[in-house]
């Protein structure tokens, strides 16, 4: 490129004058040629009032399809276009990009070449043929088999997360021992049996419950709640988690603040995980909680600072958060307590800066709703609840249906409802575009048992026409509740939960499984 010096006379100037003499001048440019890189993808540079500007577009023609991107060739000199999103798997099937109206693709798992459209369905808790319904055609019946999985040693004890890691299950528990509640961790076969000595998360002499386990790539994150740290309150902690169950490195600790932070629920993300927990740090120990968030990146670092997801009005406290990812945002389903009752809301977030867009209350005011429940389905958000008040009219577990943004598609509806009896404990997994429905209730012998049923949300929710079916024999002095529930192995769901048979409050595990119609 050439350039010229422009000349400044000064008269009277020197380093002895004691003024600041401005230097030669540069002139970039005097033509466009002055200003050519020699790059022939970045466009012609020009030349604007002797400086050089960069050309303000390429060589190339626009591409105005979304799912092409324009491409320039600089040792050639030649322009073409290309697909968007690849075909990783080498199936003939591209991925889907979220985001675009058109998606780009038709592969529902680009990383699975035995998973496209147009492949057979099998009964293996997966969309084969990419239709959105997770074993099409297939029905879940109950095994009628349960296994303890704490010793009579341990108790109370009661079930918090479970996870299939290729070959068994990782169940987590809380359990007493010696007057302090732990955390452990059961390796199970399909069935529920043992295949492995039990193994202790947490090693603290101070209580721990928890810990939920969610799977992000080959490592699952475990996060609950702990009081090992001086000053009394509840923390929350996370740990990275092998298929093997062996922790990656110390413990990270979450939260560092007054008072209790307590209930943690998790997510996964493309990015790591989203953990959500109440907390009364801004009125400490006043029993007033707010819901706090915290991201977590993959390798299992704190990303940025604990941020405040809630503001409950000054008798108000936010409670008892779920969460679950969507196909544009992450929600969060939590239960709101207040001198008029209690109701169940959902928030809304941006998934790349966690920041809150809508806020919505989703059960009638009349009813004291309690327990939330969330799934993210294929076409959206199902939230579940139930009622608690002894005197209701209405013994419910009751559901909403909402879109991706949060906006409600249905009225409040019940799903399972007993004029004389207690139902309690929802407990929900997503089948693509339905959802399995595991809860307690004590209609038959005036005992808990564990239902199940599939549902399709809709404008209504509708039940499986088989009616629910019983995950649990009632015998004396039975009550199962608290159902933790996860996909297994040939479309199998696991579940995991608490009961007192054999005289013990302990847990417990059976499975549903899957079969062609």
């Amino acid at each position: 490129m050439k350039r010229a010096l422009l000349l400044v006379a000064c008269l009277g100037c020197g380093a002895r004058a004691g003024l600041n003499v401005p230097e030669p001048e540069d002139v970039a440019c005097d033509t466009a040629a002055d200003c050519d890189n020699g790059l022939y993808c970045d466009g012609l540079e020009r030349c604007n009032d002797h400086r050089c500007v960069p050309a303000e577009a390429g060589p190339c023609p626009r591409v105005d399809d979304p799912c092409l991107v324009a491409r320039c060739e600089e040792t050639t000199r030649q322009c073409s276009s290309a697909p968007r999103t690849e075909d990783r798997d080498r199936d003939g099937h591209r991925e889907a990009q979220a985001g675009l109206a058109s998606r780009c693709g038709d592969d529902c798992d680009d990383r699975d070449p035995a998973v496209h459209p147009g492949q057979a369905e099998r009964c293996n808790g997966r969309d084969d043929d990419c239709n959105g319904v997770i074993d099409d055609g297939a029905q879940l019946s109950p095994t009628g088999v349960l296994h303890r999985v704490s010793p009579p040693a341990l108790s109370p004890a009661g079930p918090a997360g479970l996870a299939w890691q290729g070959d068994h299950y990782i169940a987590s528990e809380w359990a007493y021992s010696q007057g302090k509640a732990r955390i452990y961790l059961n390796h199970l076969d399909r069935d529920g049996v043992s295949v492995a000595p039990r193994e202790a998360l947490t090693s603290a002499v101070a209580d721990a419950f928890g810990a939920q386990l969610v799977a992000q790539g080959q490592t699952l994150g475990a996060v609950w709640q702990d009081r090992r740290d001086p000053g009394g309150g509840y923390e929350i902690y996370f740990q990275h988690l092998a298929p093997n169950g062996a922790r990656s490195g110390p413990d990270l600790r979450v939260t560092r603040a007054p008072g209790f932070s307590g209930n943690p629920a998790m997510v996964a993300t493309s990015a790591g995980f989203v953990i959500v927990w109440q907390d009364d740090r801004d009125q400490a120990r006043s029993g007033h909680f707010s819901l706090y968030l915290q991201a977590v990146s993959a390798d299992g670092r704190l990303v940025g600072a604990n941020q405040r997801l809630t503001t409950p009005g000054p008798d108000e406290s936010d409670e008892s958060p779920a969460i679950a990812r969507g196909a544009s945002r992450v929600a969060v389903a939590f239960m709101r307590a207040g001198p008029r009752g209690r109701r169940v809301y959902l928030v809304t977030l941006d998934e790349a800066r966690h920041l809150p867009r809508s806020l919505s209350a989703l059960s009638p005011p009349d009813e004291s709703a309690v327990q939330p429940g969330l799934q993210a389905l294929r076409d959206g958000f199902m939230v579940t609840w139930y009622e608690d008040r002894a005197e209701a009219p209405r013994r419910a577990i009751s559901a909403r249906w909402l879109d991706h943004e949060g906006v409600a598609l249905s009225a409040p509806s019940p799903l399972v409802a007993h004029p004389n009896a207690f139902v309690r404990s929802p407990a929900l997994l997503s089948q693509g575009d339905r959802a399995l429905l595991v809860w307690a209730d004590d209609h038959r012998a005036q005992r808990f048992d564990l239902w199940a049923n599939v549902f399709r949300p809709g404008a209504r929710f509708v039940a499986e026409p088989h009616g629910a079916l019983a995950l649990t024999p009632s015998v004396a002095e039975s009550a199962s509740v608290a159902p933790v529930l996860a996909r297994g192995p040939e479309g199998d769901v696991g579940v995991f939960f608490r009961d007192n048979r054999e005289g013990h409050i302990g847990t417990w595990f059976t499975a549903l499984r899957c079969s062609a119609r």
